[in-house]
């Protein structure tokens, strides 16, 4: 699972930046579904992989990995990992004892734990755009 909250532009009066992700997974599901062969078409692949997408400016995202999952390595997630470092993004990576789609309760505790973490790193102390007031801040 991956998640990047809304970027800022680093300034004290930075505005939300969507992200969008429709534009990566489609493709790549697509090629999933399609039967398409890497070797056949590389450049397909590469432009389908969030990992060749990585730029300094992305939002901070959170990396929460099944140690057990079938349906996507492992490697594929710490090679993104290893790419958002290298750009300077902040990053965490969670691997959790589950598969990928974490059905045990530890598992399911792990994930709220990390993300309510990962959102009080990034968010907490972000004031709404336009907000004047204490309450408007996240908590």
């Amino acid at each position: 699972m991956m998640l990047a909250i809304t970027a800022t532009d680093g300034s004290s009066t930075a505005q939300p930046r969507k992200i969008d992700f429709s534009r990566t997974l489609t493709p790549y599901n697509t090629l999933l579904s399609s039967g398409a062969e890497y070797e056949k078409h590389p450049d397909v692949w590469r432009d389908a992989s969030p990992t060749f997408r990585v730029s300094k400016g992305d939002a901070p995202f959170l990396i929460v990995h099944g140690t057990e999952d079938q349906n996507v390595p492992l490697a594929q997630a710490q090679k993104l990992f290893e790419k958002l470092q290298a750009a300077g993004v902040p990053a965490s990576f969670v691997k959790v004892d589950d598969v990928h789609t974490f059905r045990t309760p530890e598992a399911r505790r792990q994930l709220a734990v990390e993300t309510l973490a990962f959102f009080n790193r990034y968010l907490a102390e972000r004031q709404l755009p336009g907000a004047t007031h204490e309450r408007c801040r996240h908590r």
